[in-house]
């Protein structure tokens, strides 16, 4: 099987309509370009995959708040992004350390550091605004 690509990913997402619930790739592919796109630092790459998934979620969801639909795209970003970087974790490490934990206690590597570059040109600020539970979280652990 040949490797999905940032691009390929970003294509397909372009032609989302109203109701297309229907992704052809695993997540395990999807996780792959991702890795792929952090270890070549293709920024421009993630960077247009991140506003065509927040589009994609608002054109296949069209009966659900914009807001919502463009979180749960920022949230998919960063969990892929997690899982690039973290390809080993288990379902129970990924619960217990999670996106939201890792972003905020700079436990970042290549492919989420390039998605928190991305979301920074964007003045988008991933604890904050995408993960704002951490902030509570980070809190207690201090």
């Amino acid at each position: 099987m040949e490797k999905i690509t940032i691009k390929e990913l970003t294509n397909f997402f372009k032609q989302a309509k109203e109701g297309d619930r229907k992704i052809p790739f695993k997540n395990t592919e999807m996780i792959e370009a991702v890795r792929s796109a952090s270890l070549e630092d293709n920024f421009i790459g993630i960077l247009e995959f991140s506003k065509t998934l927040e589009d994609s979620y608002i054109i296949t969801n069209p009966n659900k708040p914009k807001a919502e639909m463009i979180q749960n795209a920022r949230e998919t970003l960063t969990c892929l992004a997690y899982l690039a970087d973290y390809p080993h974790c288990y379902p129970f490490e990924f619960m217990e350390i999670g996106p939201a934990k890792a972003y905020s206690l700079g436990a970042r590597k290549d492919a989420m550091n390039l998605v928190q570059r991305v979301y920074e040109s964007r003045q988008i600020d991933i604890v904050r605004d995408i993960f704002p539970e951490a902030i509570k979280e980070t809190h207690l652990l201090n």
